[in-house]
């Protein structure tokens, strides 16, 4: 999934609204009690960082590379609305819920891709 959504990195800002990617990075922070470990293509890697910049410029603070990955599983989860992962990287439900309001087809910033 990551390889595969990394070709979208450079326009994940183009789907998403800066203030639903800082909400996003506000509840799901990269740093965490939760260790991730994914493998992911070199040619991944280097347009995830890419999309680094891009998306410090939209949301005005600095991110990294860790967190440009977020957002773009962020992307997915908005598309896919597989709210039910939030639970198992441990919201809770009253957090998974308040996510869940980012993740709603129609809100603002959020589009669907057919």
């Amino acid at each position: 999934m990551i390889n595969d959504r990394a070709e979208l990195a450079d326009s994940v800002t183009k789907r998403r609204a800066p203030q639903h990617i800082i909400k996003h990075l506000q509840m799901i922070p990269s740093k965490g009690g939760i260790p991730l470990e994914v493998e992911i293509l070199e040619s991944s890697s280097g347009k995830i960082n890419r999309s680094t910049k891009v998306i410090e410029d939209v949301i005005g603070s600095s991110i990294e590379f860790a967190d440009a990955l977020s957002v773009i599983m962020f992307d997915f989860m908005v598309e896919a609305n597989r709210t039910e992962v939030l639970l198992k990287i441990g919201l809770t439900s009253e957090e998974a819920g308040e996510y869940r309001k980012l993740l709603k087809h129609g809100a603002p910033g959020v589009k669907s891709i057919n």
